[in-house]
């Protein structure tokens, strides 16, 4: 069902439909990268300065289907946060909020913080601390690109990245169906984030960090440019269905995309994107077996 109208707010209901119509009638402004970044925009907007988004949003790659995620860099209230939420705005249950225990509460927490996960990065969660300030919507997320090249978080950061496992889409003993967020999306996310901290990228979205990746010789360019391929078909797929602007009945057991319910040559994108992104998987984690990313 689409996402829109579960939205109890006016101008984000009104936003949603917008991005609806515009995806509909195709052209530029339809494009997926660019409707993301619009509603991503819209929830940053509203949220409070003593927070700041992370995840897609903080990212600028949310639908609005996708979760909420903050982390908090001051003390004091959120009502803006608060707003959202009762707006129909979805906050994961497991993810980032400012009452989330075991993570910093304040800016200067955060940027002691991730020195010290870069140099133990099998502690303290520092995987995952640091890839929420890294995607975090505010100038404090460049203390992860400065404290990341070099360090040992380079190679757990990918291998964190590899321990996703795209289905086998081809031949005999193909998959009949996806998690699309887990086997598609997240892998995607997560190698662009590594090579993008890399290299010292500060930039967010997930496209623009491939590209700084493939900048800078951390990725190889073909890589690079499959990863977005395989990202902007992923990533249209959850669009339209969260807008309502694509198939329907879709999904089957456990939230997951059957492939036979797509359209014959949706479904041969998005079993060439999973297959695609199989083969850098591959290629990184040989390198990452022969220590290449051990220190950049």
């Amino acid at each position: 069902m689409p996402v829109a109208p579960a939205l109890t707010s006016g101008p984000l209901r009104s936003l949603a439909g917008s991005l609806a119509s515009s995806r509909r009638a195709g052209g530029p402004d339809g494009d997926v990268f660019t409707l993301c970044s619009v509603w991503s925009a819209a929830l940053r907007e509203q949220l409070d300065t003593t927070v700041a988004a992370t995840g897609s949003v903080g990212r600028g790659d949310a639908t609005p289907a996708s979760d909420l995620d903050v982390i908090r860099l001051d003390d004091g209230p959120t009502p803006g946060l608060d707003r959202l939420l009762a707006a129909g705005v979805r906050s994961d249950r497991s993810g980032a909020t400012p009452a989330s225990a075991g993570l910093p509460g304040r800016r200067e927490d955060w940027e002691a913080g991730v020195l010290r996960w870069c140099a133990a990065p099998d502690r303290d969660r520092g995987v995952v601390k640091t890839g929420l300030l890294a995607d975090a919507a505010d100038p404090v997320s460049a203390a992860a690109a400065a404290a990341v090249p070099g360090s040992a978080m380079v190679a757990d950061m990918l291998r964190d990245a590899l321990a996703h496992s795209p289905p086998r889409t081809t031949g005999l003993f193909r998959a009949a169906s996806l998690d699309l967020k887990g086997e598609l999306l997240t892998p995607v996310v997560k190698i662009a984030r590594w090579a993008a901290l890399g290299s010292g990228s500060c930039r967010h979205r997930t496209v623009d960090r491939l590209e700084d990746a493939a900048d800078a010789g951390l990725l190889a360019g073909r890589d690079a440019g499959v990863l977005v391929r395989a990202y902007r078909t992923g990533l249209s797929l959850s669009l339209d269905l969260a807008l309502g602007t694509g198939p329907s009945r879709v999904y089957g057991r456990h939230g997951r995309i059957m492939f036979s319910a797509l359209h014959p040559g949706d479904e041969r994108d998005l079993r060439r994107a999973v297959s695609d992104l199989r083969g850098v998987c591959r290629t990184l984690r040989y390198r990452l077996s022969t220590s290449t990313f051990t220190e950049v």
